[in-house]
């Protein structure tokens, strides 16, 4: 409906605000992003079934892992957490903040040198993986992976999505199983 109806994100909010949208599944949130650099984050408030918009900032990244980003906009509203369950929502957030916040972290292409670059948003993506040795010690459900990885370039109109394929062996001194994914597939819109 969206796809096929809205060119903008301000047309999508309207949109959603005009029709009903159930529950959907495993998720509790979906990004709407346009070519113009507009973005949001769309949740149904798991109470109150109210529909709540979280706007991205001007010039400032936009994601969100499995919590509610209306509820938890961000570290200060985060509950504590075991700094070793890097599968928790918040550890996860958290994470990316401080990577991003931190460009010159080595995975990123520019080394913190202008905008974010796809391979750099592809390489923030990557770093949270769900694939680990012990998935307990992780916060993370018995043998559960990230199925699939998306990314969006909003200049270039396009995004990337990649998927699971299998485990290939643990990483020397962490928690982390290395894991194979598919080839990325470029989708424009």
């Amino acid at each position: 409906l969206l796809l096929e109806k809205c060119a903008t994100v301000k047309e999508a909010k309207k949109e959603i605000l005009m029709n009903r949208v159930l529950y959907r599944f495993l998720t509790g949130h979906m990004v709407l992003v346009d070519a113009t650099g507009d973005a949001c984050i769309f949740e149904i408030d798991a109470k109150t079934q109210h529909y709540v918009f979280v706007d991205r900032k001007p010039n400032e990244p936009l994601y969100c892992t499995n919590h509610p980003v209306s509820s938890f906009p961000d570290s200060s509203t985060f509950p504590k957490y075991d700094p070793d369950a890097e599968h928790n929502t918040f550890a996860r957030m958290d994470f990316l903040n401080n990577l991003y916040n931190n460009k010159g972290n080595e995975v990123f292409a520019n080394k913190g040198v202008g905008p974010l670059t796809k391979e750099d948003a592809i390489a923030m993506t990557d770093s949270v993986h769900c694939s680990f040795v012990d998935d307990k010690i992780a916060e993370a459900g018995k043998k559960e992976r990230t199925l699939l990885n998306t990314t969006a370039d909003l200049s270039k109109r396009e995004f990337y999505v990649n998927f699971y394929v299998r485990d290939v062996e643990p990483v020397p001194g962490t928690n982390k199983m290395k894991d194979m994914m598919t080839k990325r597939y470029t989708f424009g819109f």
